[in-house]
């Protein structure tokens, strides 16, 4: 359900919870694959009075799970009275420079050493490498390796590389496919047909990744398999880009893909958005953390 308050006939809060078994309230998206959750409030709003009145409203406690520490709702509350804190999820956003190469720089020497190797190891072993960028035009940009080894940590001019072209419905369904069989890997637990159609025509993250003009898909791939992507949403005017959905090809993990991919993104935002924080969200996977990620909490 939503809440809408109101102030001199102008909306002023949007509040979507869900009343839970034992008759408390949980805002809304906590079960749904959400990365953080929110309520929706104008600028300025006297969110605190907002919340405080609608908790008397109803007439029992709120609990607000997987909310962002930089948000307005959780500054507002953090230590006041009558609210506690019943845990902490660990997230990884980089913060990005405003160029690659400082970028680079940035990383320590035995990571850059490390996706030296991981790009040597693909052209010793005769493998391609591309990656495919689905951003908000509805088109995608392509660019691949010829001389990989001299492409890590230098400044290249992705505008003469870049072909563009237009999206296919099969690009999201390889990137479906790959998140089902990680989830597998990582949880034991198998996809069923019914849960597939509605991933596909019904989940909201789905849709969203698709629909949205902010979204953008990041799809690397290794002799035209999909080998790693991730999925987001820019927000807070183009300077957030968060990551709800990321998965790494286990066949591929000689060749360090989850490393490649935040490596081409990173890169790609910085040489083409003004995105500047890498948001990926849950999930602490030590390659996130060597390349430059800091730890924040929902």
């Amino acid at each position: 359900m939503f809440y809408l308050i109101k102030e001199d006939g102008i909306p002023k809060m949007i509040a979507p919870l869900c009343k839970k078994a034992n008759g408390s309230y949980e805002i809304m998206g906590v079960k749904n694959g959400c990365e953080y959750c929110d309520f929706i409030y104008a600028a300025g709003a006297p969110v605190e009075f907002y919340v405080r009145e609608l908790v008397s409203h109803l007439k029992c406690s709120i609990v607000f799970s997987r909310i962002k520490e930089q948000s307005v709702l959780y500054q507002t509350f953090f230590e006041k009275e009558n609210v506690k804190e019943y845990g902490e999820d660990i997230c990884i956003n980089i913060i990005l420079p405003n160029s690659y190469e400082d970028y680079y720089k940035g990383l320590s020497s035995s990571m850059r050493q490390n996706l030296r190797t991981a790009f040597n190891r693909l052209k010793r072993d005769g493998h391609s490498v591309s990656v495919k960028v689905i951003n908000e035009n509805g088109k995608c940009d392509i660019w691949n390796y010829d001389e990989m080894e001299t492409i890590i940590g230098t400044c290249v001019d992705y505008h003469k590389k870049l072909q563009n072209k237009d999206v296919t419905n099969n690009d999201f369904e390889k990137m479906l496919s790959l998140y089902y069989q990680r989830h597998k890997e990582r949880y034991g637990e198998h996809t069923s047909k019914l849960k597939m159609w509605y991933m596909k025509h019904l989940n909201f993250v789905t849709k969203s990744l698709q629909n949205i003009p902010s979204a953008m898909n990041v799809m690397l791939f290794i002799d035209n398999e999909l080998a790693a992507f991730m999925g987001g949403l820019s927000s807070q005017g183009e300077k957030d880009y968060i990551v709800p959905r990321l998965s790494i090809n286990a066949n591929y993990s000689f060749y360090s893909p989850g490393m490649l991919l935040v490596n081409e993104t990173a890169r790609y935002m910085i040489e083409n958005t003004s995105n500047r924080n890498l948001d990926l969200s849950l999930g602490t996977e030590g390659y996130k953390s060597k390349m430059g990620g800091g730890k924040t909490r929902n």
